[in-house]
């Protein structure tokens, strides 16, 4: 039997309207040829014969079937963009400055003295200054020579300074035991981050004279900013001189016996002048220091080493006595004179106490004398 006379035989007997043996070869049980045809007519399932063949495309698709929608896919990310973060330059939103508005350092010290310099700065940024920010005052290059130690004055827990304000460091300098001239020199810092504002610089001269009584003569002490009294009657003897913490104190003879003068318009009044002698360089230097009322013998003082930062504190008046700062042990004069002799000559009674040395004293302790190392 020719090749695919079984498939046309089959298709015929599905298909409506086929006859047997119409267009196929009809094959008996044994195989053999029971009509012939060349080619069999292909058959449409529901057409009959036709001569073209079957397009698969003339079948309609099959029906959708009901399911959830499908949502839209989210778009592909970039892994690379998102495992590596992009550094990007954010500006600051803060800005440091600052500018010293004064400042009081010693000009000269004694061998080992020690003192409480001041700095006060104003916050000319836009940050605001704490302790843990990291804002202080420093010794530029992180080191000072009259500071041992951390060259660093911070602010107190609690406290901060706002842009505008203004806030004063104490700075401890203390003389290194060696004659000679430092600069002590301080700016604003913040901690690991960067300097910034003025710097404020100060030439401190140390000195290391162990001088004694002998080397005092009155007549030729150089007396600065006040009339010269020397000339005065001495009438007066001092009786007492003490420090503590936050006073001193001094009496003489003749307290409450001079006549008090009146020294503004207010009607307030002073009976005599604190005198203070101090070695400098070798040189021995005199000015009334303080005011006393009457019958007055207290006057504050935070601390010895403090006589020269509180009463001698302006270069153009005191000159090299300004802001001296005596060592331990060192030689300085007192005298008490009758009127007002600070700055001014207003007195009446032209009389004084005579002159007294003393070895000076230590911070924190309280010292009273006599006895003198001198007096007149």
């Amino acid at each position: 039997m020719r090749q695919g006379s079984t498939f046309a035989v089959v298709l015929c007997a599905l298909a409506a309207g086929c006859a047997a043996g119409e267009g196929v070869d009809v094959v008996d049980a044994s195989g053999a040829d029971i009509a012939a045809s060349d080619a069999p007519p292909v058959v449409d399932a529901g057409q009959g014969d036709v001569s073209a063949p079957i397009d698969a495309r003339a079948f309609d698709a099959p029906a959708a079937i009901d399911g959830p929608a499908v949502t839209d896919v989210p778009a592909v990310t970039d892994v690379a963009s998102t495992d590596v973060p992009v550094a990007v330059d954010v500006p600051e939103t803060t800005t440091d400055d600052a500018a010293i508005t004064e400042a009081a350092f010693p000009r000269w010290m004694g061998c080992t003295a020690s003192v409480e310099a001041l700095v006060t700065v104003r916050n000319t940024g836009t940050s605001t200054w704490t302790d843990a920010a990291g804002y202080a005052l420093g010794g530029v290059d992180d080191s000072d020579p009259l500071h041992p130690g951390e060259a660093r004055v911070r602010l107190p827990d609690g406290v901060s300074v706002a842009p505008g304000e203004t806030h004063t460091f104490a700075v401890r300098i203390t003389a290194p035991g060696s004659a000679g001239r430092r600069v002590s020199d301080w700016r604003m810092v913040r901690e690991h981050l960067r300097w910034f504002g003025e710097t404020t610089a100060h030439e401190v001269s140390v000195q290391c004279d162990d001088a004694g009584t002998d080397s005092f003569r009155l007549a030729d002490v150089t007396v600065v900013s006040s009339p010269d009294v020397r000339g005065f009657a001495v009438t007066s003897r001092v009786t007492a001189l003490r420090f503590r913490p936050g006073t001193i104190h001094i009496d003489h003879e003749r307290r409450g016996m001079w006549p008090a003068v009146t020294i503004s318009d207010d009607g307030t009044t002073q009976e005599a002048t604190i005198w203070v002698f101090f070695r400098i360089d070798g040189r021995w230097y005199a000015t009334g220091a303080e005011r006393l009322r009457p019958n007055q013998t207290d006057k504050a003082l935070d601390n010895p080493s403090s006589a020269g930062h509180e009463w001698l504190y302006d270069p153009g008046r005191w000159g090299e006595m300004t802001n001296y700062v005596p060592a331990p042990g060192e030689l300085v004069g007192f005298m008490v004179v009758a009127g007002s002799t600070r700055s001014d000559d207003h007195v009446i009674a032209r009389e004084r106490t005579g002159a007294v040395l003393i070895r000076f004293p230590r911070d924190g302790e309280e010292t009273s004398y006599p006895p003198f190392a001198w007096q007149e």
